[in-house]
């Protein structure tokens, strides 16, 4: 009778066994689905954010070109109100000797 119980109480700590580890394998697939789910989030997540960043990088970038052509615009006008102001100050030179050229007559 001892021989039957302990055979008996073999074959259920088998069972127990074969359990636990069907158990520690499902649990684990689960883990790694788990793992899997949340990298893909992670990497999601990632990506939104490297987009945001690209965007606000490309806006900067024109931003800085606006500014640029902006800034050249700017010199370009600085240059010709420059070549103005010589030739309004060649004129009243001009005109300043023409004048005291008459006072002297």
């Amino acid at each position: 009778m001892s021989q039957v119980i302990q055979v008996s109480l073999e074959a259920k700590t088998e069972k127990l066994l074969k359990e636990i580890e069907t158990i520690r394998i499902s649990t684990e697939r689960q883990s790694r689905k788990d793992i899997v789910t949340e990298l893909s989030k992670l990497k999601g997540l990632y990506n939104k954010q490297l987009d945001e960043i690209t965007t606000q990088l490309k806006d900067k970038v024109d931003q800085e070109a606006a500014f640029m052509e902006i800034t050249e615009s700017q010199s370009e006008q600085i240059k010709e109100l420059k070549g103005q102001l010589e030739t309004i100050k060649l004129k009243q030179e001009q005109k300043g000797s023409s004048s005291e050229k008459k006072n002297e007559a």
